[in-house]
Parts: C-alpha cells; structure tokens; sequence
C-alpha cells in the first residue's frame, strides 16, 4: 500500500485554518517515520500559509510528546523558521525547538532567524524566540551573555506575555 504520507497535503488541505480537531486526527493517522517527517517539513515551507500552520502544528505536537522522528530534526525545523511566512508557523516552530537540543551547525542560522523575532510586533513571536535562545545557550555557552541581555531588555517589554516567558525561563534556567 502507498505511504500515507503521499496524501499528506490533501489531508492537511482540510484544516480551516482554526479548528485543530482536524489536525488531531490527521496526527493520529500518520506514520510517525523519518519519511512523514521530511513530508511535514516540506509542507511547513509550502507556499500555503495554512499547510504551513497546520504542518508546524503537528511538528510541534510530536515534539512536545517526545517524538523521535521530529527530535533529531532540529536542524530542519530551524531552517523551516526561516521561510515560515505565517505567525502562527513561526510560532509553532520556535515552541517546537525550544524543547530540542539544536546542534551546534544549526545555530548560527538558527540565531540570524531569531534575531528578527526579538523585536517582532507579535508579543507571542518575542516570548518564544527568548526561549529559543535560551534553549540554544544551554548547551552553548558563548550565547549566555547575549541571552542575558535579551532576557534582561525583555523584563521591561509592554506585553506581559513576554514578561512572564523571561520568568519561566530565569526559574527553569540555573545561569539566567
């Protein structure tokens, strides 16, 4: 039988854009394999923004269940950040790859992605980068200083969504 993964656009074609039910049980439905994996990452580049967000979706949904497919991907899903075209794309992906430890190759690309979603007019999009970053710098240690200094410039950012992600980062985080 073909792989389902082969309709996997069609199926992702039915989310309206809101309702994740749908996506819940596309999730439920798929192969988690290394293949449905490089087809959602695929689709998270599509030019359709809402294949995008409902790609991203269930990326980070498989990560935050500890999916090993997608956890040795972090390299691709920093990489699908930087052609996310849609907020809640972006969104989902920084979710996903504050829980994933990000390979030192795929940190540079990784911060130049970020550094535009810092200043980001979406308070959402500010909070998670911070995670991000600070994610990044738990492993590497060169970028706990200039994680310092974001974490430190954000504790006076208008939106208390970002106030309380530099909270739950500093409690989480031994040198934050």
């Amino acid at each position: 039988p073909p792989h389902p993964a082969m309709n996997l656009l069609r199926s992702l074609q039915a989310f309206d854009g809101k309702q994740t039910g749908v996506l819940e049980q596309i999730s439920s439905t798929l192969r988690r394999d290394p293949r449905t994996v490089a087809e959602l990452l695929k689709a998270a580049e599509h030019d359709d923004a809402r294949l995008q967000v409902a790609a991203t979706w269930i990326l980070k949904r498989w990560v935050e269940e500890g999916e090993p497919a997608v956890q040795e991907r972090a390299p691709q899903l920093a990489h699908a950040l930087t052609h996310a075209a849609d907020w809640q794309s972006q969104l989902h992906l920084l979710q996903a790859l504050a829980l994933l430890q990000i390979p030192q190759p795929a940190v540079p690309p990784l911060t130049r992605a970020l550094a535009p979603l810092i200043t980001h007019t979406n308070r959402f999009l500010r909070a998670w980068s911070l995670s991000v970053y600070a994610r990044i710098a738990e492993d590497h240690e060169p970028l706990r200083e200039k994680v310092l200094k974001l974490l430190e410039n954000a504790e006076h950012d208008d939106a208390a969504a970002v106030r309380a992600r530099v909270r739950q980062i500093r409690k989480r985080i031994r040198w934050a």
